[in-house]
């Protein structure tokens, strides 16, 4: 258990339900302040940083699919050179470095179909 009274899981479930309807739309950032949200968003996901801890909650939706459940985080890897391609190629794009490295799997995977 996370350590949350009954009352405040309820409250995040209501929120939750709130945010997934569209009734309220969320900024995608926590709160920052000492004892504000990014706290919580840490406690609930049992994240060790506040980015990780984004990344659990936020996630990024499966293309084609509705905007629930967790897409998997991938790590790996590369060349100091690739990793600063990568993100001057984003930069230039206007996304961000995680977008620019799914586009290039995407890439990859249509021109290389089994």
């Amino acid at each position: 258990m996370t350590g949350f009274t009954a009352k405040e899981i309820a409250e995040f479930d209501e929120m939750e339900r709130k945010v997934a309807s569209g009734e309220v739309a969320g900024s995608g950032h926590p709160n920052r302040c000492p004892g504000g949200g990014a706290r919580l968003l840490m406690q609930a996901t049992g994240a060790g940083s506040l980015e990780e801890a984004e990344r659990i909650a936020l996630g990024r939706p499966r293309v084609g699919e509705e905007k629930h459940g967790r897409s998997p985080v991938v790590r790996f890897v590369a060349p100091e050179r690739v990793k600063e391609g990568v993100e001057q190629q984003a930069r230039r794009r206007g996304i961000n470095a995680s977008e620019m490295w799914r586009q290039i799997a995407e890439q990859f995977l249509a021109a290389n179909k089994a």
